[in-house]
């Protein structure tokens, strides 16, 4: 193998290794984006929820009798 040979080997190595660090970084943002859009739409059930609840804490009570 002569030395231009065995430069670009190296090179093919290093840029294999760099190649596959940016799939598993890629990999993990998506899975740090996909917890994130699940952990906003639980906040956004619970926002509803709590001002659901709040809401019908602070109605005043229909008496059918009265009317």
């Amino acid at each position: 193998m002569s030395l231009t040979q065995e430069k670009l080997s190296i090179a093919r190595e290093a840029l294999t290794k760099i190649v596959e660090e940016l799939q598993a970084t890629v990999k993990h943002h998506i899975a740090v984006q996909k917890q994130l859009e699940e952990d906003a739409r639980f906040d956004k059930k619970t926002i509803q929820g709590l001002t659901r609840s709040k809401d019908l804490r602070h109605k005043p009570a229909k008496c059918s009798a009265v009317e």
